[in-house]
């Protein structure tokens, strides 16, 4: 179960301390258990958090932590004119 806390804290829910946050351990025990675990909401809860500390507290900071990846992977699907030219999606 320690494991998947550190996967989770490092992977996903990342944050600017090297450091193991507790908050994510009833995710780490859901998925430890085989649960069905919805990591929509908290991913999305995540991202917003984020970018609200992206914007607010230093917007020129281009380091920030978070999983921004998958907002641009958002985008470039659903905004086909935001995406580069040279990227083709099926």
């Amino acid at each position: 179960m320690l494991f998947l806390l550190y996967w989770l804290n490092w992977f996903v829910f990342s944050n600017r301390s090297s450091a193991v946050l507790l908050e994510y351990r009833h995710l780490a025990k859901a998925l430890h258990n085989h649960t069905d675990v919805g990591l929509g909401p908290t991913v999305l809860a995540h991202l917003f958090k984020n970018l609200h500390a992206a914007t607010l507290e230093n917007p020129l900071n281009l380091s920030a932590p978070g999983a921004f990846w998958m907002i641009q992977i958002w985008l470039q699907v659903y905004f086909p004119e935001l995406r580069f030219p040279d990227i083709v999606l099926p």
